[in-house]
């Protein structure tokens, strides 16, 4: 998803957060969209649980996967 909410409910120091803010900026000023991926350890994914758990509560305590930075091919054909 979008990097700032992701990794603003990211378990990160704040070394670990400025950091990883820094490479989305550097990734995005080469040209690329970028996505953070994380995960959650704690969710029950049963359909009942699902339907309880409120979107906030989704988006904290995550672990940071990583960052990916895309090449949007639309984009890259008109700077051409």
């Amino acid at each position: 998803g979008a990097p700032e909410v992701l990794l603003n409910g990211c378990l990160l120091s704040a070394s670990e957060r400025q950091a990883a803010f820094a490479r989305v900026a550097e990734l995005a000023s080469s040209g690329l969209r970028v996505l953070a991926l994380a995960w959650r350890h704690d969710i029950d994914f049963s359909v009942d649980t699902l339907c309880d758990f409120e979107r906030f509560e989704a988006e904290t305590q995550l672990t940071l996967a990583g960052l990916v930075g895309l090449l949007a091919a639309a984009a890259h054909r008109l700077a051409m």
